[in-house]
């Protein structure tokens, strides 16, 4: 069996809506960043926009409360 992408990234459900995290990093200031994606069931992976759902779905992930 060979792995791809969406068997390697974690994810969270927040709300009811799957989100998926990427290249985890600390933003200038200390806040914890990441590529944040949601799943659409018609459209497939989609890049989220809100940056505080980004903060939320990055500190969940990556071992922390959100804030």
């Amino acid at each position: 069996m060979q792995l791809t992408i969406d068997d390697i990234l974690p994810t969270v459900t927040i709300d009811g809506r799957e989100y998926r995290a990427s290249r985890f990093r600390l933003s200038g200031n200390g806040r914890r960043w990441a590529d944040v994606e949601y799943y659409h069931p018609d459209r497939g992976w989609r890049a989220v926009q809100n940056w505080d759902r980004i903060n939320q779905v990055a500190n969940l992930l990556w071992g922390g409360d959100a804030e």
